[in-house]
This record gives C-alpha cells, structure tokens and sequence, in this order.
C-alpha cells in the first residue's frame, strides 16, 4: 500500500509542475486578452501600441502593463483552478514594478 501512495503523490507533483511550467511559460497566449481588458478600468481609454511595455510570469499567474491614456495599467491573468482551467485577466491602476 505505501509503495503505490509514493507512485501516486510522485504523479501529483508531475502533474502540478507540468501545470506551473505551462502557466510561467507561454505568456503569449494571454497578451491579447489581457490587452483587451486593459481599458476596463475607466472611460475614454486607449491602449498605447501592441505590446505590453514589461511583462512578469510565475507558476500561478502571467502580468502584462500597458501604456494608456489613463496611466499605466496591470493586467493580472490567472487559471480559473489555480493549475488547471481557462485565464481570466483582471486589470489594475498602476504599473507592475518590474525593475
């Protein structure tokens, strides 16, 4: 019995890190969602260029800033199961403190 709860806690943390790898990695598939909710932060906004001006990843989530009428704006993209699940991107005044 405890030779197979090794097999299986070893799988879970395969599973999780193959998760965390895929999150921290990719950012490309976000930038234009997260590009896109960026001017939900107030009226008359427009977003400066295509391209996020710094970009910052981890294993739980990707963040994008954006040059806007408004400011600087952070974009938080996060798994809707923290390793598992579709991104959801939330915006944020302000930037992201990447130095």
């Amino acid at each position: 019995m405890k030779k197979y709860v090794g097999w299986v806690l070893l799988a879970i943390c395969l599973v999780v890190t193959y998760q965390g790898w895929q999150t921290s990695s990719g950012v490309a598939d976000t930038q234009d969602p997260a590009r896109s909710v960026a001017c939900d932060v107030g009226d008359d906004c427009v977003v400066s260029g295509t391209e996020p001006s710094a970009i910052k990843s981890d294993f739980m989530t990707r963040q994008y800033q954006f040059k806007t009428s408004q400011g600087p704006v952070t974009v938080t993209c996060k798994r809707q199961y923290v390793f598992f699940g579709n991104f959801s991107c939330t915006p944020k005044l302000g930037s992201l403190g990447v130095s």
